[in-house]
């Protein structure tokens, strides 16, 4: 038993895996059938976190690979952690004990949601590590879920429970990857070939979209030298453009719109698509519009072939899956792959939360019957905001190509 998975079914992935290595990758398709078990049952509208940290973290890689996944993921689930816990103990502090909430939900604005995501911004660049990349996505997804979607931060309530939720839904996702990659590692497969400077697949390999763009520092004054560096400016640009976007989840008159359109998901686009070159921006940027429309449609098409039917949305999200890596790998696409299957995750999960109950406030998207269009044309119009907003910041702060 594996994650509650019978022998017979471990047997028949470590026979599939043993074929050859690049089906390898059909282990992220398990994820497919694991998200609708009780593992998550007790989980709300987060369901689609734990398939997501399977994409981000998926099971393809070397045993190298994966202990540095590890590593990387644990140190980003903590930085989510201390950013999620620190805003919520200000929001309370200013809320609470000083009543000055406005003065509160300014400093978690500028500190948390502008510094904090900034800082990500900053080692993504520093990096230009593929892991460090992805490990930076999923840390930025988990904050801003904590920070600008729940109310208990702009309510002055602190409470752990939201921030738990995330946490074990990430490091579910994770554990899927790293048992599975143990089962492929059991099946005794050839190591594949690691592209340059990672262990990573060529997926992943992207991960790092900013062109290395450093420049000759030796000579320059140290104070101008680091406000030149690239790593530096790129961090700073993230934050500006994030504190900008994140605000309106705080200000009264605004947050019930950024609830009503899922501004998180667009807040989450824009960290995606901001990159520290224009035409880098441009293109992931196009790439994520279009496989986001692209994994709305898939997901329109499994949800009225499936009717809800939880089965039948995991055999369907296998063929999903399998098309979206034949995307990134045969055509070379990965971020267009990616973000295909990430569309279909969270549009397709996000009803089934809604069809068992499992979430609330949410009539506007039909209820226990969900409204699978209100829901994609939510996400891609929320999505496409992002994608330009992203694209503006990059243009707009710091531009250079």
């Amino acid at each position: 038993m594996c994650l509650g998975i019978p022998s017979g079914v471990t047997l028949y992935i470590r026979a599939l895996l043993s074929s050859d290595p690049r089906r390898a990758r059909c282990t992220l398709l398990l994820s497919q059938a694991i998200r609708n078990l009780e593992i998550t049952a007790n989980f709300s509208q987060g369901k689609h976190l734990v398939a997501t940290a399977v994409v981000y973290f998926h099971p393809a890689r070397s045993a190298e690979s994966m202990r540095k996944a590890v590593i990387c993921g644990v140190l980003a689930w903590l930085y989510s952690a201390f950013i999620s816990i620190s805003s919520m103990w200000i929001s309370v502090l200013f809320d609470t004990q000083l009543d000055v909430p406005k003065v509160g939900h300014a400093i978690i604005v500028v500190v948390f949601c502008g510094g904090g995501l900034g800082f990500i911004g900053f080692v993504k660049e520093k990096m230009k590590d593929p892991l460090v990349g992805v490990s930076c996505s999923l840390t930025s997804i988990a904050i801003i879920t904590v920070l600008t979607k729940e109310n208990a931060i702009i309510d002055g309530v602190f409470t752990n429970d939201k921030v738990v939720q995330v946490m074990k839904e990430v490091a579910i996702g994770a554990m899927i990857s790293l048992s599975i990659n143990y089962l492929a590692l059991a099946a005794q497969l050839p190591k594949p070939k690691p592209p340059p400077h990672d262990h990573a697949p060529p997926e992943l390999a992207s991960e790092s979209e900013q062109d290395p763009e450093l420049q000759p520092l030796l000579g320059k004054p140290p104070k101008p030298r680091f406000y030149k560096r690239d790593d530096v400016r790129y961090g700073m640009k993230v934050g500006i453009g994030a504190a900008l976007w994140a605000m309106f989840a705080f200000i009264p008159e605004t947050r019930p719109t950024y609830q009503h359109w899922r501004g998180e998901w667009g807040l989450v686009s824009y960290m995606l698509v901001c990159s520290n070159s224009i035409s880098a921006s441009r293109d992931v940027g196009l790439q994520r519009l279009v496989g986001t429309l692209l994994g709305a449609a898939l997901s329109v098409v499994a949800w009225y072939i499936s009717g809800g039917e939880p089965i039948s949305l995991a055999s369907l999200g296998c063929v999903a899956v399998t098309f979206c890596f034949w995307i990134m790998l045969k055509k070379n696409l990965p971020p267009f792959g990616r973000f295909t299957v990430l569309t279909y995750n969270v549009s397709v999960l996000y009803a089934y939360s809604l069809s068992i109950r499992d979430s609330q406030d949410d009539e506007d998207e039909g209820g226990v019957n969900p409204d699978i269009l209100s829901i994609v044309y939510h996400r891609c119009i929320i999505v496409g905001g992002g994608c330009i907003w992203g694209i503006l910041i990059t243009n707009l702060i710091f531009a250079k190509d």
